[in-house]
């Protein structure tokens, strides 16, 4: 079925789209009426690293080009530093950025929430209004779907999650008061943002239990048969194995029914564990739209997009980045800021900018894992993208695991951050 203009506006619940004639916007955000863009413009949706390092690299390529980025979060949080936030290692300043740092690049900064997307006439419907583009950039993110799992949803106020930012505050309060008791930490079946990230508060949080010598466990329940990723499942493993009955590993486990408000958690093979603090990761999807917009492969709910260029196979002038994207870089923080930047070359291209790289791209992912706040594991994977006339690149990968935790590993994750966050934000 073709997609018209109506089509999507209906399906989406949205009778018109009026083009917003100016902004009633807080001094960091956009100072003049953002219309119809007299020239190029590229509008991005999500201020996270995919976006940020995309509308970063436009405005380094590409000057020229409008480049406005629709984020309904004030400030930009790191997700490396999101554990060391929730353990009380950084402050919340300390582990994000301000979105300043974008704007003095000269990016338009629009506070507010994407709606709808229409591809045909190229408008953006959001909170503050609707934005017409030349080029869009999809760096949406994941969406949390706790109704996917039976009371869940329900059990809203008591299930904290670090992969949750509304949910940290609250998060490290409770852990700061965490007297004793069980934890349930559950990982969901699928793709996962992040997938060392719950191992991770699993050590961390059972290293806390144990330095105070408080009368509690943590209980994993993993979807995978393994730790992941598997480069490292030995490291991980290991220092699970360390903590002895502290750390109780439910491997291949999935869980079933959320009871009691949140108290009681059942898993398909018929375990239940009664938790004085729950933090299930609801499964992982993508923004509704989407799907609406058919932008997803058969059986998939992530963007099908060319891999070289991040472009859609659906639209030419959409794009998508990072964890919105169904990529063979997995979902973290190295491929959403090394998509970003492949994608902003290939709008650069595209727009006829002289002298943007056109010859086999790259992805590095490096992911540095906590085992306890000193040291940690690492996997770094490199992948060459070669183009090949008539069909999808061709993908080289090497990956170099190091399963023994080291504090070396640990300087690597703090200059991967610092670079990243240097490359989108300029500090």
């Amino acid at each position: 079925m073709s997609i018209t203009r109506r089509h999507v506006l209906k399906g989406l619940g949205v009778g018109s789209i009026a083009l917003a004639g100016g902004l009633a916007a807080p001094a960091l955000w956009a100072q003049t009426p953002v219309d119809r863009p007299k020239g190029k413009r590229v509008v991005v949706i999500g201020g996270g690293l995919g976006g940020a390092t995309a509308a970063a690299e436009l405005r380094r390529l590409a000057p020229e080009v409008e480049v406005l980025v629709i984020e309904p979060a004030e400030t930009f949080l790191s997700g490396a530093s999101t554990l060391e936030y929730v353990f009380g290692a950084k402050t919340l300043e300390q582990a994000g950025r301000s979105y300043a740092g974008l704007a003095q690049q000269g990016v338009r900064m629009v506070r507010a929430e994407a709606k709808t997307v229409d591809p045909v006439q190229k408008v953006v419907g959001t909170t503050a209004g609707a934005f017409a583009y030349t080029q869009l950039i999809l760096a949406s993110g994941i969406r949390l779907a706790p109704d996917e799992i039976p009371g869940l949803a329900e059990a809203r106020g008591a299930n904290l999650t670090p992969y949750d930012r509304g949910h940290l505050a609250e998060l490290k309060r409770r852990i700061e008061g965490f007297a004793g008791g069980t934890a349930v930490i559950g990982i969901p079946v699928g793709a996962l943002k992040c997938p060392p990230a719950p191992y991770e508060y699993a050590l961390l949080l059972a290293g806390r239990i144990k330095q105070r010598k408080l009368k509690g466990r943590v209980v994993l329940i993993d979807a995978w048969p393994t730790p992941q990723p598997g480069g490292v499942a030995d490291g991980f493993q290991a220092a699970i194995d360390s903590f002895g009955a502290l750390i109780e590993y439910v491997p291949q486990g999935k869980v079933e029914r959320v009871e009691a408000a949140g108290k009681k958690v059942r898993t398909a093979d018929g375990d239940e564990f009664e938790c004085d603090l729950l933090s299930l990761i609801p499964p992982n999807r993508a923004w509704g739209l989407v799907k609406d917009l058919g932008l997803n492969a058969e059986a998939d709910v992530f963007v099908d997009v060319e891999p070289l260029t991040q472009r859609s196979r659906k639209f030419d002038t959409l794009y998508a980045v990072g964890d919105v994207a169904r990529t063979p870089f997995g979902k973290n923080g190295g491929a959403a800021a090394d998509t970003g930047t492949l994608c902003a070359q290939a709008i650069a291209r595209a727009f006829g900018v002289p002298g943007v790289p056109s010859g086999p791209g790259r992805v590095r992912v490096a992911c540095y894992p906590f085992v306890e706040p000193t040291r940690a594991l690492a996997v770094e994977t490199g992948f060459t993208l070669t183009p090949k006339a008539g069909a999808d690149p061709v993908l080289d990968m090497k990956s170099t695991p190091d399963a023994q935790p080291g504090a070396g590993n640990l300087a690597k994750r703090r200059a991967w951050e610092a670079r990243a966050l240097k490359a989108a934000f300029g500090a």
